[in-house]
């Protein structure tokens, strides 16, 4: 399943990214290890979430409601994104859970290389399979 959620995340980066790139295209992989290395506030950062949910639904067949935040530290990109997504055949928010008796509506995650966004992308997987 790897090889489908990496096909998945490079086909939904080429499709965001490819109008962008004038030179030679780089693949998700290189543009995550160019997002660590330099975390550049110009970096368009909002490409890996949309990566990630653009291969979750890919891999589903079926659309959902998302909402994305890119995480900060006092200077620049912390490498972390927050999630929501929401079934809108059901309409129930498949990140919510109730933690220490606090209710959440989004996820954090960490997306720094290929591995933590297949990751990621197994999570929803999962959400959506209903192992919430």
């Amino acid at each position: 399943m790897e090889r489908e959620i990496i096909a998945a995340l490079e086909t939904a980066f080429a499709e965001i990214a490819g109008a962008e790139y004038d030179d030679e295209p780089e693949t998700f992989a290189e543009f995550l290890e160019s997002f660590q290395k330099f975390r550049d506030p110009d970096f368009p950062v909002y490409w890996i979430p949309w990566a990630v949910e653009e291969a979750v639904e890919a891999l589903t067949g079926r659309k959902f409601g998302w909402h994305e935040d890119v995480l900060r530290d006092e200077w620049s990109y912390s490498g972390e994104f927050s999630f929501i997504c929401v079934d809108p055949e059901t309409l129930r928010c498949l990140t919510a859970e109730r933690i220490n008796g606090n209710c959440t509506v989004s996820v954090v995650f960490p997306i720094l290389s290929i591995d933590d966004a297949v990751q990621v992308v197994e999570y929803f997987l999962q959400l959506v399979q209903g192992g919430n």
